[in-house]
């Protein structure tokens, strides 16, 4: 049963090889936290206790808004039976709108935080890349992985482990067509 198999892959017989063999692979494989590692390096822990800095006095601001907001509604709910209508509505349309304001300044500056951190990470991370391919090739890694990002996890990959040009060739030959056989000409009619 089993040589029936192997009758039925071309080039068998032949002694050809089906499909060629990978090329070994050479080398390790090691993972990463490009992020970890940034902000652990003296340059990251120093960005980010600037960006800190930067932005404390706003979220200090932000947290005396909040404060304010918590003091208006303890308001409103201690002196709801003795406020008039008119002063319930009044305050709790104050409340709402502080509320809003408040977490349109958050939002805001959590945008603005985030950009900070983005630029700082950036800067120190367009050095440290090419350091840790350096630390790759010369360790002889052949695929390093960020395992802490949520986009592509590659931030190495050795050329010789690329198995694209290979896979391509097998493909191609799989699916090729077989050559058509050359019509042959009409035989010509017997004279008499």
């Amino acid at each position: 049963m089993w040589i029936s198999a192997l009758l039925a892959i071309p080039g068998v017989l032949a002694g050809e090889n089906p499909m060629p063999s990978p090329p070994p692979v050479p080398g390790k494989v090691a993972i990463i936290q490009i992020q970890a590692a940034i902000l652990s390096t003296q340059e990251g822990r120093k960005a980010a206790g600037e960006v800190q800095s930067q932005f404390a006095p706003k979220k200090a601001e932000l947290d005396q808004k909040k404060n304010q907001i918590a003091q208006l509604q303890a308001q409103l709910q201690q002196g709801s039976a003795a406020l008039s209508d008119d002063a319930k509505t009044k305050l709790e349309q104050e409340i709402e709108e502080k509320t809003k304001q408040v977490n349109r300044e958050a939002e805001d500056d959590q945008a603005d935080y985030n950009e900070a951190v983005r630029k700082a990470m950036q800067k120190i991370g367009e050095r440290l890349m090419p350091l840790m391919t350096r630390y790759a090739k010369e360790n002889g890694y052949s695929l390093v992985l960020d395992v802490g990002s949520q986009q592509s996890p590659v931030v190495f990959a050795s050329d010789t482990i690329d198995i694209t040009a290979p896979v391509v060739e097998l493909y191609d030959k799989s699916t090729a067509a077989p050559a058509a056989p050359t019509p042959k000409a009409p035989a010509s009619p017997a004279k008499p």
